[in-house]
């Protein structure tokens, strides 16, 4: 019996977090299902693009990876205005808007990943 107690307040604990203040992709803004149909219309790329939400400055903010070697990959607000290019680019360092993103940034959970040219 004295080891319900813990048990019971385990799984109250392990329920209240695992439902509250965690969103998933069917969280996402409006915007980033038009964004993903309109790279579903692109023939895919290698790598593959993917777009991945972040806490940032207090913010939901949606990092989509650059098509390729040397390009800069773009920072999104919610709200879907463009931020800066936190990395990419010929140093890897993006185009030095938002340096602190890698360093302060929360990563939240992978929206999307385009897995149409993955062997599987």
């Amino acid at each position: 019996m004295k080891h319900l107690f813990p048990l019971a307040l385990l799984l109250l604990v392990w329920a209240c977090s695992s439902t509250k203040d965690k969103q998933t992709a069917n969280d996402t803004s409006p915007w980033i299902d038009r964004q993903i149909d309109a790279y579903k219309a692109e023939e895919p790329i290698t790598p593959p693009r993917t777009i991945s939400a972040y806490l940032f400055d207090g913010d939901t903010v949606y990092h989509i990876t650059a098509p390729c070697c040397d390009q800069f990959s773009s920072l999104y607000s919610n709200e879907g205005a463009f931020i800066c290019h936190p990395d990419g680019g010929i140093t890897g360092k993006g185009d030095g808007s938002c340096p602190s993103f890698r360093t302060q940034a929360t990563f939240l959970f992978e929206v999307w990943k385009d897995e149409r040219n993955q062997l599987k």
